[in-house]
């Protein structure tokens, strides 16, 4: 995930995921879901993964290159209706990415009439 496309690719996915928690954040049984660059899990091949703690996330294979969206871990308790969904990490959530996707994109502007400006 290094090419910008890519990444404003990954946080449109990640905002898509995270706007879907808070959307479910009241259905029972609900996990939240996050999204993981296929570089992590290939940063692992060959290496055994012990979780010794449940908060720590799990890790699955995919395709190269690949955006996996996967279950978070929830180490708190369930909400009184079921849902393992905290509203306000949720909206933390949201708010760090849509910060991260508006960076990106003003930075990828400002290099865009950079370049502009010098063949000019």
């Amino acid at each position: 995930m290094s090419s910008v496309p890519d990444k404003i690719q990954q946080l449109a996915l990640r905002h898509q995921v995270i706007a879907g928690n808070i959307a479910n954040a009241q259905t029972p049984n609900y996990k939240p879901k996050d999204v993981f660059a296929q570089e992590v899990s290939n940063a692992t091949k060959g290496m055994e993964l012990k979780r010794t703690n449940a908060g720590h996330l799990s890790l699955e294979k995919g395709g190269e290159g690949s955006l996996q969206v996967l279950e978070r871990e929830s180490p708190m308790q369930p909400n009184p209706d079921g849902s393992f969904v905290d509203i306000e990490v949720e909206r933390a959530n949201l708010m760090r990415n849509a910060n991260h996707l508006q960076g990106l994109t003003r930075a990828a502007t400002h290099y865009l009439r950079v370049q502009q400006l010098s063949v000019n």
